[in-house]
């Protein structure tokens, strides 16, 4: 499913930029939690149409925002490494507030998207 909503081969287009990806977090079609996938050994697999928001994009306009589809650790699962700051913390829980807002706008036209939009807005 990744794979079809990150195109794995082909030029990046605006708005798109080439990361890699090292897991995928996979549920059921009702939104519960079923693992964790590695995606490749060491940086993991290399997507190239990721969509990608740029830095003005991702601080303007007051709401903290997050990446669509591909985030960090800290902001998809609300996961940190000993000893983050609470600031730090505080940062993660709006990005992952947005990025949960971003897989249920798109689940308008993605349905399959709802199950992971449940299952990360689940505490």
């Amino acid at each position: 499913m990744l794979d079809k909503l990150l195109k794995i081969s082909g030029n990046t287009e605006p708005g798109f930029s080439l990361k890699a990806v090292k897991w995928a977090i996979t549920c059921t079609s009702d939104g519960r939690f079923t693992g964790i996938i590695p995606l490749g050994e060491g940086r993991g697999r290399e997507y190239q149409y990721c969509p990608n928001l740029s830095q003005p994009e991702l601080v303007g306009g007051g709401e903290k925002r997050s990446h669509f589809l591909v985030e960090s650790l800290a902001v998809v699962a609300l996961y940190w490494r000993d000893g983050t700051e609470q600031k730090e913390q505080e940062k993660s829980i709006a990005k992952h507030a947005y990025f949960c807002k971003l897989l249920g706008l798109a689940s308008q036209d993605a349905p399959y998207l709802s199950a992971a939009e449940r299952m990360l807005s689940d505490e």
